[in-house]
C-alpha cells in the first residue's frame, strides 16, 4: 500500500498520473474553450474517452489556424498528431468557407498531422459513434506509428 502510494505520487509529479478530480476539472475549463452547441456534444461525448490516448483539447492554435480538437503527446506513437473537425452547416457552407476548410486541411497535412472530420449532423445523430470511429482512426494511426508502417 505505501509503495503504491509513493509511486502514485512520483507519477503524478512526472505529471503520468492525474486523479480523477484532475480529470473533471481539466474537463470542466476546457469545455469553456467549445466554440458551439455541436462542439460541446463531441467533448461532452469523446473527453473521457480520447484523453485515455494523449492530451485532447479544443481550439487549439496549429500554425496561422485554430483546430476545433486535437489529440498530442500520444505515449506510444509521439510522432502521431490527430486533429479532429467537426463542420456544422453555418460555418461551412459558402465557398470562401470551403475553400479556408480545404487550406487548413493542406496546412495541416504538410505538418505531419492526422485530420478525423465530422458533420454537424453526424455528430448531432450519434456523437457516440463518432467517438469509436474516431478512436478506431486513432488506434490505427499509433498502430502504423509503433511498427513503422508495416
Amino acid at each position: 500500500m505505501i509503495g503504491e502510494s509513493l509511486a502514485l505520487k512520483l507519477l503524478s509529479r512526472l505529471g503520468l498520473y492525474r486523479p480523477m478530480e484532475q480529470h473533471y476539472k481539466m474537463f470542466e475549463v476546457s469545455r469553456e474553450k467549445c466554440e458551439s452547441p455541436i462542439e460541446i456534444l463531441f467533448w461532452n461525448t469523446a473527453y473521457f474517452e480520447l484523453s485515455k490516448f494523449g492530451e485532447f483539447s479544443p481550439q487549439m492554435p496549429v500554425g496561422p489556424y485554430r483546430v476545433d480538437f486535437t489529440l498530442t503527446e500520444i505515449p506510444d506513437a509521439p510522432l502521431v498528431k490527430i486533429a479532429i473537425e467537426i463542420d456544422g452547416h453555418d460555418g461551412h457552407k459558402t465557398k470562401s468557407q470551403r475553400d479556408h476548410d480545404t487550406q487548413r486541411e493542406r496546412y495541416l497535412l504538410k505538418n505531419r498531422w492526422r485530420v478525423i472530420r465530422f458533420t454537424g449532423g453526424q455528430v448531432y445523430r450519434d456523437a457516440a459513434r463518432c467517438v469509436e470511429e474516431a478512436k478506431e482512426l486513432i488506434a490505427g494511426y499509433i498502430y502504423w506509428e509503433a511498427t513503422g508502417g508495416r
